[in-house]
């Protein structure tokens, strides 16, 4: 069982001014694309750039959020940065993503029962369902390649929830050092939620 982060209910004024965001999105500045590569590595600027221009803002939105909120810590804004990666190989048409919220919002269970249909590719009409559902994986794999932490890696997969039982085992894994990952991950699924 996935426990998902709370979202707060949206109005459909919210949902309609994400819709014309990602119409306008522009561009990162110079500016903002120095801040990204004083946090990652070489590699993982290479995964950032892939990422289509509206998740690039949007991670960078939930990186400028997650800093309001006093939060430092390198792995979890690596991680802002980079969990959407996930959806480079496959970005999510305009039009999708207004599709698989409003599923999401009024049948949870059947957006995820048509996200994970096994050994599939992303096609046909379940397409914006897989890629929403599995993307965090992909992500932490494609982060996990790119030389980013056991920590950030696993912030990047459970961005979306985290499974009661294996969420846990894998965090036991960490050191004590990374004994904050939880309250790392919440701070990461609010700052996403924000944005």
């Amino acid at each position: 069982m996935v426990t998902q982060v709370e979202t707060p209910r949206r109005s459909p004024f919210y949902r309609l001014g994400q819709f014309f965001q990602a119409l306008a999105a522009r561009q990162l500045a110079p500016s903002e694309l120095e801040e990204i590569d004083s946090i990652l590595t070489p590699a993982q600027q290479t995964l950032f750039r892939r990422m289509c221009t509206n998740d690039r803002r949007h991670s960078l939105q939930v990186l400028q959020t997650l800093i309001k909120m006093g939060e430092m810590n390198r792995d979890l804004l690596a991680a802002a940065l980079l969990h959407d990666v996930g959806k480079s190989p496959y970005p999510l048409r305009l039009w999708e993503r207004p599709v698989v919220v409003l599923i999401r919002r009024f049948r949870p269970a059947t957006a995820v029962r048509w996200g994970y249909p096994m050994g599939k590719e992303p096609r046909g009409w379940k397409r914006p369902f897989i890629i929403y559902e599995q993307h965090p994986d992909w992500g932490a794999e494609m982060a996990s390649a790119a030389g980013c932490s056991p920590l950030t890696t696993w912030l990047i997969r459970w961005h979306q929830g985290w499974p009661e039982t294996s969420g846990k085992q894998e965090f036991s894994n960490f050191s004590d050092a990374d004994s904050s990952a939880p309250e790392l991950l919440r701070a990461l699924q609010r700052a996403d939620n924000a944005n």
